[in-house]
C-alpha cells in the first residue's frame, strides 16, 4: 500500500511529465494501429489484384528486332506462325495455349480521343 501512495504522489507532483508521457504512449499506440492497418490493407489489395492471375503462366511476345540479320533491316516486326504454335503444343511441360492480339489504335469521337 505504501508503494501505491508513493506512485500517486509522484504522479501528482509531476503533472506535466505524466501528461506528456501518457500522450506519447497513446500516440505511439495510435500510429502502430494505423500502420498495421495500412500494411494489412495493402497486402489484401495486392492479393485481390493477383487472385485472378494464373500462377504458372508465361508470355511470349514477338516484338521488333533490334539488329539487322542476313540482309534484313533492323526494327522489323516479328510474328509467331502456326508452325511455332504447333511446336509449343507438342512440348510435355506446355499445358494450355491461347493467343492474344494486341494493337495500338487511336479512337476518337468529336474532340475527344484515347
Amino acid at each position: 500500500m505504501n508503494i501505491l501512495q508513493e506512485i500517486f504522489a509522484s504522479l501528482k507532483h509531476n503533472k506535466l511529465r505524466t501528461t506528456l508521457t501518457g500522450l506519447a504512449v497513446a500516440w505511439g499506440i495510435f500510429i502502430f494501429i494505423v500502420l498495421l492497418g495500412a500494411g494489412n490493407g495493402l497486402r489484401n489489395g495486392v492479393m485481390s489484384n493477383f487472385s485472378g492471375e494464373v500462377v504458372n503462366a508465361g508470355d511470349l511476345i514477338a516484338g521488333r528486332t533490334s539488329m539487322p540479320y542476313k540482309g534484313l533491316k533492323s526494327n522489323r516486326e516479328m510474328k509467331f506462325s502456326q508452325k511455332e504454335l504447333e511446336i509449343l503444343e507438342k512440348q510435355p511441360e506446355t499445358g494450355k495455349i491461347s493467343g492474344v492480339v494486341m494493337t495500338d489504335q487511336t479512337v476518337s469521337y468529336g474532340s475527344e480521343y484515347g
